[in-house]
Parts: C-alpha cells; sequence; structure tokens
C-alpha cells in the first residue's frame, strides 16, 4: 500500500515538475547566500546546488526494504533531495 501512495505521490509531484524544480535566478542565489551568510555558517556563503534534506513522514513502515525508510528521527520517511 505505501508503495503505490508513494508511486501516486511522485507522479503527482511530476506535474508540477517545471513549475517548483528550476535553477534559482540571480536574485535568489544572492538572497539565499546572504541567509546562509546571517543564520548559518559565513564560509559557505559561496556554496552553490546545496540540498536541506527535509523528510516527509510516511504514515507507516513500508511492506519492501521498511528499515531502508527509517530515519534519523526515530520515523519511517522520505528524504527530500
Amino acid at each position: 500500500m505505501v508503495v503505490k501512495a508513494t508511486r501516486r505521490v511522485i507522479i503527482a509531484s511530476l506535474h508540477l515538475h517545471d513549475e517548483v524544480i528550476h535553477w534559482p535566478t540571480r536574485e535568489e542565489k544572492e538572497a539565499a547566500s546572504d541567509w546562509v551568510e546571517e543564520f548559518s555558517c559565513p564560509a559557505w556563503r559561496d556554496g552553490f546546488c546545496m540540498v536541506d534534506g527535509t523528510l516527509i513522514p510516511l504514515f507507516e513502515k513500508p511492506g519492501y526494504h521498511g528499515e531502508a525508510y527509517f530515519d534519523r528521527k526515530s520515523n519511517y520517511s522520505l528524504n527530500v533531495q
């Protein structure tokens, strides 16, 4: 059941691909660099293509390879990268 739900979510997300998946504009890059410098590590200001590792929790342990979905916060989830 989780496999089917995951597949449906991925297919639905693909419809939004062109709207939400894109290279950042110059202004977006600058805003991100400013944020990193102010709130994180100033040495990383010029970093590029970082991933935030957001976790999307799953309702239950997947039936296939369920242990692979167990995250550092002791939940079953998918990692957005």
